[in-house]
């Protein structure tokens, strides 16, 4: 941080007021960017009806146009996706679009099945560190492709489960994209007649990678015979799509009205006549606050929209237990190490309880994310 000193204010002021008008301006202009991902494709036809033979990829993809179509209509849009037509597109190559696009949004679409055909309904997950039946069936469709063992990892290690759900904390999910997800349930209650099955947790692949908020919306059963013959009527792919798309502008609106603010509150800051001294006063304060860093480790053994008590059974032998609310989001941590090589063994003994569970990194008392806790998992 001592590089602080070197700069001169006014190019500092310029620098932050640069940075938060750019902010503004992707809040305001044309580049607000959705990532549509019509699940399956090609050689991949998802699930498959139980009548009419309904293929999952069909549905997805037909929704998916709509949807953009609607989207691209805002001028302050900028519509991308993962496939436009019949092709089959590796699971790895989804996220990645999204990334190098450092787009706003990533919204998976994907229709449903169920070995009871009586389940029916809609629901919108975000990444969670729990596998259940749909990410499994979702994430297996990774083994359409060659050397798909080298190429992706669903056992939670380390190097890719914990630190995507650091990349979470910072924003790839978490609070953001749970709030788009009871959006998304919202409007499907207002707008059509679907049975309301949530907004729901589990640990899909693609939502495990991407770098910003996202969601995996399920759009329907195709195995109930009523919502397969529902989900084939183009009138109710086009209403679903409608839902979808007002969630995703009550999104759009709710986080400019949030940001507004403080971008106005930053920029006037920027403007004022604060002395260099102090700036470097500051600087100096940091400097000696990094050279006294407290470093730890505890394990995250899942995150809910439930509160659980300490006192919990679902905690086993993982206790004390501390929480920490993100939002409306719990996230129930065990342990606390000084040692990397002491949490990686800790984890061991989780895992037992908890199979998801992973490893997070404290600094002074605050959790790191992203980048900045990279250098302390070796």
């Amino acid at each position: 941080m001592t590089y602080l000193k070197l700069l001169k204010l006014n190019s500092l002021r310029s620098l932050l007021t640069t940075c938060f008008l750019s902010l503004a301006f992707c809040m305001n202009a044309a580049s607000f960017k959705v990532v549509l991902d019509a699940g399956h494709g090609g050689k991949d036809c998802g699930a498959l009806g139980s009548k009419l033979k309904l293929k999952e990829k069909d549905v997805n993809l037909s929704v998916v146009m709509m949807l953009g179509k609607m989207l691209s209509a805002e001028k302050d849009i900028e519509v991308l996706y993962t496939r436009k037509t019949d092709v089959f597109i590796p699971l790895a190559d989804r996220p990645v679009v999204a990334n190098k696009a450092n787009a706003d949004l990533f919204v998976s679409i994907h229709s449903n099945a169920a070995e009871n055909r009586a389940i029916n309904g809609v629901e919108t997950y975000t990444l969670g560190e729990s596998r259940n039946d749909v990410s499994v069936r979702e994430n297996k469709v990774a083994e359409l492709e060659e050397n798909y063992k080298s190429k992706y990892n669903f056992d939670g290690s380390d190097e890719n489960f914990i630190l995507s759900n650091m990349m979470l904390d910072a924003g790839s999910g978490g609070e953001m994209s749970i709030r788009l997800a009871q959006m998304v349930q919202g409007r499907f209650r207002a707008n059509t007649d679907r049975s309301d099955r949530d907004v729901r947790q589990a640990n899909f692949w693609v939502l495990k990678h991407i770098l910003m908020p996202g969601v995996l919306i399920e759009i329907g059963y195709v195995s109930n015979v009523l919502e397969e013959v529902y989900l084939s009527k183009k009138d109710n792919q086009e209403l679903l799509a409608k839902s979808i798309y007002e969630a995703i502008m009550q999104y759009k609106d709710e986080l400019q009205r949030k940001s507004q603010p403080l971008i106005e509150e930053t920029i006037a800051d920027t403007n004022s006549s604060k002395p260099l001294k102090e700036l470097e006063e500051v600087a100096d304060r940091t400097v000696k606050t990094n050279s006294q860093d407290e470093v730890f480790y505890r394990i995250q053994l899942f995150s809910s929209n439930k509160h659980y008590s300490s006192s919990a059974t679902v905690f086993k032998r993982c206790t004390p237990v501390f929480e920490e609310k993100q939002g409306n989001l719990y996230k129930y941590m065990y342990g606390k190490e000084a040692k990397f090589a002491d949490v990686k063994m800790l984890k061991q003994k989780v895992v037992l309880d908890f199979p998801d569970a992973f490893i997070v990194v404290y600094r002074n008392g605050e959790r790191l994310s992203g980048k900045a806790a990279t250098q302390y998992l070796k």
